[in-house]
């Protein structure tokens, strides 16, 4: 049986030939991939070297590079010095960029912005929730063409297909159901695996029309900065490789390789003065 691995010593997604015992085994349970997550995590100790201002100052220092690779993952075909104009107000010249490309990466500054208010995180539950997630994707949403006005901060009612996916049903979100869920996974009480439980979570549920992963993204790094844990940050390099691994969590429920890639490749904790480890 061909499968797609994460392999940690490459660091690279590949295709490998498993037998139906190690393509079983790999089909890591809910409850054992917290533990594995605990066990690749190669840190000594578990205590994070950042506080919330510090983790505030790397966010902010990273706000171009985070808004740009939030661009790349969505498809939007902004160069880097484009996106950094754009988040100073600068219309680009000579751009390829439509108005509602634009739009959208102006969208997503206001969402960093607001994931690094000093005001939202101390007055915001701890806790994930519903109400945190929607308010999130009415900011992300607010200038996308592919939503209606009704659309934005609100759960789709209508199906939805995802390119690649073959035989997942994301079926259609219920609020009550969705609101449960959240609250569930505030029981991993480990700051980074809560945050990516519930990145991952909000990708597969695909709980709004468009701008799902941009929302995933904005709020488990709202969660981390919390908490003083870090950030998420896709590489534009990287971006392939996770969405092979998306499509293979949403296939066949493989947790345990987008975890690896997420907390190897994309989890970035070390804060020393104004320099940081990716």
């Amino acid at each position: 049986m061909n499968r797609l691995v994460y392999r940690q010593e490459s660091q690279r997604v590949e295709l490998v030939n498993l037998s139906s015992a190690e393509a079983t085994q790999s089909q890591q349970s809910e409850e054992s991939v917290q533990d594995f997550v605990l066990r690749i995590d190669d840190r000594s100790d578990r205590k994070f070297k950042l506080n919330q201002n510090d983790n505030i100052t790397l966010g902010k220092q990273m706000l171009e590079d985070n808004v740009y690779r939030g661009a790349v993952l969505e498809g939007i075909p902004a160069t880097y010095a484009q996106t950094v104009e754009i988040i100073n107000n600068i219309i680009p010249a000579k751009s390829s960029l439509n108005p509602a490309q634009i739009n959208e990466i102006v969208s997503l500054k206001r969402a960093w912005e607001y994931v690094l208010n000093k005001d939202n995180l101390t007055t915001k539950a701890t806790a994930v929730n519903l109400v945190l997630v929607k308010e999130i994707h009415a900011i992300i949403g607010a200038n996308m063409n592919s939503l209606n006005p009704e659309q934005v901060g609100n759960l789709r009612t209508t199906p939805i297909f995802v390119g690649g996916v073959k035989t997942h049903d994301f079926g259609i979100p219920v609020a009550d159901e969705v609101q449960s869920e959240l609250v569930a996974l505030n029981d991993f009480k480990d700051p980074v695996i809560c945050a990516l439980e519930v990145f991952l979570y909000l990708c597969k549920k695909q709980m709004f029309r468009d701008g799902n992963k941009r929302t995933a993204n904005l709020v488990a790094n709202f969660l981390l900065i919390q908490s003083g844990a870090g950030l998420i940050s896709i590489k534009e390099e990287l971006v392939p490789d996770f969405k092979v691994l998306l499509i293979d969590w949403y296939d066949n429920r493989n947790k345990k390789d987008i975890m690896n890639f997420l907390l190897n490749r994309c989890y970035i904790y070390n804060y020393v003065g104004k320099a940081f480890l990716d």
